[in-house]
């Protein structure tokens, strides 16, 4: 680890403690709002974008790296191919960009599902947001969109045993409002313990919630009439998740 990365570490694990009570949230799109949960002093550089998402006004699909055609996209290039107000990186894949995992998008199954026991799936079915284990995991009828990944950070309000490791982490955790909420954290490094600890605590209170890829993959792209951000990715990622309106 290099000198600046022990900083932002240091300057991490400071912030940890001195995260806000509540959020103030601030309303992009209808369905959608945004809050940077990082402590006020290091905002100039250092954030936890969360975006919290109404399913019954928004809609999550998969873009496949095949789709755009592109041998290595940036997210703004996938965001230029679909069209898609909001997306952010999806699960994991292997060295030839191929995604591992269970994948579905618009009904549509688009990568078969693997049976790796630490995993879990978030799926969304009739609107509902759902997290489930991958051992064993049933296909449900009418699942509208659906992606493996893991592991699982909070398992019905209980924290499970988590491997230690700083990195960038985004993660998917279902709210008790039933919305779901997006995290991203922007040099803010973190062990997967802390942000599961982060999630269950107030603002967010998740009793749900799951790790996505992290690391250098790790990244968004955000524009809609009043708001723009984009964090891009330090490698390429085989999909994304795109978060649109419904119809």
């Amino acid at each position: 680890m290099n000198t600046q990365s022990r900083i932002r570490t240091f300057i991490a694990l400071l912030a940890m403690y001195a995260l806000p009570a509540q959020a103030d949230w601030q309303t992009i799109s209808p369905g959608i709002a945004y809050q940077d949960l990082s402590p006020f002093y290091i905002k100039d550089w250092s954030h936890i974008h969360v975006f919290k998402i109404n399913l019954s006004k928004q809609k999550f699909q998969l873009v496949l790296q095949q789709q755009v055609e592109l041998t290595f996209p940036s997210i703004a290039q996938f965001a230029h191919y679909q069209k898609a107000p909001l997306l952010f990186n999806g699960g994991f894949f292997d060295k030839k960009q191929h995604p591992l995992g269970l994948r579905i998008s618009n009904y549509q199954k688009l990568n078969p599902f693997k049976h790796i026991s630490w995993w879990s799936v978030f799926y969304i079915k009739n609107n509902q947001a759902h997290i489930s284990h991958s051992n064993p995991f049933h296909m449900v009828d009418r699942t509208e969109f659906a992606i493996q990944a893991g592991p699982r950070l909070i398992d019905n309000g209980k924290i499970p045993s988590l491997k230690p490791g700083y990195a960038e982490r985004t993660a998917l955790c279902i709210l008790p409002n039933q919305e779901v909420a997006v995290i991203i954290t922007q040099y803010f490094p973190m062990t997967l313990h802390q942000l599961a600890r982060m999630l269950m605590d107030k603002p967010l209170q998740c009793q749900q919630a799951m790790n996505l890829d992290g690391g250098s993959s790790t990244q968004f792209f955000a524009k809609f009439s009043n708001f723009y951000l984009h964090m891009p990715g330090l490698s390429s990622v085989s999909d994304v998740i795109a978060v649109s309106p419904r119809s």
